[in-house]
């Protein structure tokens, strides 16, 4: 997929497009970049939440299959997902921003999103991140988090971890495809 420049001067950061023409990732340098994107462009809706920081503490303690976590993944998919169905934002771009210490685990965690919400393959969904992404990251990056998301599409397969999602979210969250 395409990567769309921020608007404005070259020096910016590039937005990683992700999904329809709403969905976006910035990797911002600190919070004074942050900011200075929110100011600079009122009609953009930027956003992060503690997922990604949260799946991180997780995953570096992990034992094999750990990482898959179907209950902060179905989280943080709803939390995506109202933000993309609220009225109220039905005009704005929306921009997830991650730091790079953080670029991983929200790499993984927005995969997800795109394979549970937006019907992608694994495969499709590691692609979305190539491109500028590998300003940040590099191959090794994109090859871990192709491995990560095969694993979490051969696990939502499961019927252990649709069940567990179906709890916890009411069923909602999963149009496998």
């Amino acid at each position: 997929m395409a990567t769309n420049r921020s608007p404005g001067s070259r020096s910016e950061r590039p937005l990683l497009h992700l999904a329809g023409n709403r969905l976006f990732l910035a990797v911002p340098q600190d919070e004074k970049a942050t900011l200075h994107m929110i100011e600079k462009y009122p009609t953009l809706f930027f956003f992060t939440n503690s997922y990604p920081e949260s799946y991180g503490k997780i995953i570096t303690g992990s034992v094999s299959g750990d990482f898959l976590c179907p209950f902060l993944i179905a989280d943080f998919c709803a939390d995506i997902r109202s933000r993309r169905d609220d009225p109220g934002l039905a005009r704005n771009p929306l921009i997830f921003y991650a730091y790079r210490q953080d670029l991983f685990c929200a790499a993984v965690l927005l995969g997800a999103y795109l394979m549970l919400e937006e019907g992608m393959s694994p495969e499709t969904a590691a692609k979305v991140f190539q491109g500028d992404l590998q300003l940040y990251a590099g191959r090794a990056f994109l090859v871990e988090l192709a491995g990560c998301l095969k694993a979490i599409d051969e696990r939502r397969r499961s019927r252990s971890f649709l069940h567990s999602i179906a709890e916890e979210v009411g069923g909602d969250l999963c149009r496998c495809h």
